[in-house]
């Protein structure tokens, strides 16, 4: 049930389950919630803290492209 994450400090996102090459930059700190499919955690960055919200596909077919193109045109 649910991801947990280690609460070790200097840990990447990758370290967290969760590989993105985009965030290679900032390290894990903790979990802020335990949703399924939208996870949340708080991380530092060379500028401080930030929050990243990831989106967990519930299959490969599911397709985001619609919501893709709606945030370009905005």
């Amino acid at each position: 049930m649910g991801q947990n994450y280690s609460a070790l400090p200097d840990r990447n996102v990758g370290s967290a389950g969760i590989e993105i090459a985009e965030l290679s930059d900032i390290s894990y700190e903790k979990s802020l919630g335990s949703a399924r499919f939208l996870k949340t955690i708080r991380a530092r960055h060379a500028d401080g803290l930030v929050v990243v919200k990831i989106f967990l596909k519930p299959s490969p077919t599911f397709s985001l492209e619609e919501h893709r193109l709606q945030i370009k045109r905005a």
